[in-house]
């Protein structure tokens, strides 16, 4: 009994020291290609996205569930709380090329174009079918090959999850994305309902844990982000990191000469009480 609570113990840290490495290599993977260009940034998110569910699948077949809803409820809650992270600076939300506004508009119209293009071409399911099934060696074998492309009720909940809760959370800077959005639910749909139909293999039939732990749960924690992060996103615009101080000593009243990127302009502080907290501000 010790043996087993030790083993399992080790085998728990060691999936968190993998999470923590995982998750440094894929940032500075995504901030290398951020800072080539907004385009790559956004794609390579979209190409993570796209490949974490076969992750957060290993990880979970690794462990032990009591019924096929569970396991897919534990899948679900993997991957919707791990693809989203932040790496833009807060002073940079509102930049025109850099920004995180045009970040999140590339990287919505790549996902949209990259899971929907790799679902609907369904390129290992034909390489299956057409390629590897007329040279099985049995005729079980080629019946393997043909039942089509195996599909994850989890990963099909998180990717509509993951559309509104971006919604949600980013709708105080551009409430736009809605209709965005709703374009990519719609394209989903029927993306979503041709696979079902043609391409995807048949599951084992599943209850109603996934479902009750979106609206239970995920929703009503989407509800509450989108109040806190409003109310954050409305407070610091314009997001400059400018400021209103009190209580600074009378030295710094003197003329200064700030140096945005077009050239410097001169700006004189009166009072210690109107004092821009400005990172880039030079003293003359």
């Amino acid at each position: 009994m010790g043996t087993e609570i030790h083993t399992a113990a080790g085998c728990g840290s060691e999936r968190r020291w993998g999470w923590s490495l995982i998750r440094y290599i894929s940032g500075c993977v995504v901030q290398l290609a951020n800072e080539a260009s907004t385009i790559g940034d956004a794609f390579t998110i979209a190409i993570y996205n796209t490949l974490f569910p076969y992750f957060a699948k290993f990880l979970t077949n690794l462990e032990r569930h009591p019924s096929e809803s569970s396991k897919q409820a534990i899948s679900y809650f993997k991957i919707c709380f791990v693809v989203i992270s932040f790496i833009t600076p807060f002073t940079h939300i509102l930049v025109d090329d850099t920004g995180l506004i045009i970040q999140l508009y590339a990287l919505f119209f790549a996902d949209i174009i990259t899971s929907n293009a790799l679902q609907s071409t369904d390129i290992f399911g034909r390489i299956q079918r057409h390629y590897l099934a007329p040279r099985a060696s049995t005729q079980y074998a080629m019946n393997i090959l043909f039942e089509g492309t195996e599909y994850e009720l989890a990963e099909r909940y998180t990717d509509m999850s993951k559309t509104l809760f971006l919604c949600l959370w980013y709708n105080s800077i551009f409430p736009g994305w809605y209709f965005i959005r709703s374009v990519s639910l719609m394209m989903n749909y029927y993306v979503d309902k041709f696979s079902l139909m043609r391409t995807w293999k048949r599951t084992p039939h599943l209850g109603n844990t996934i479902a009750r732990f979106s609206s239970h749960l995920f929703f009503p924690l989407a509800i509450l982000a989108q109040a806190v992060l409003s109310s954050y996103s409305w407070s610091g615009f314009p997001f400059d990191q400018v400021c209103i101080n009190d209580g600074i000593n009378d030295s710094h009243v003197n003329t200064f000469t700030l140096t945005p990127n077009n050239g410097g302009t001169s700006v004189s502080v009166t009072s210690p009480k109107m004092i821009s907290t400005i990172v880039s501000a030079i003293k003359t």
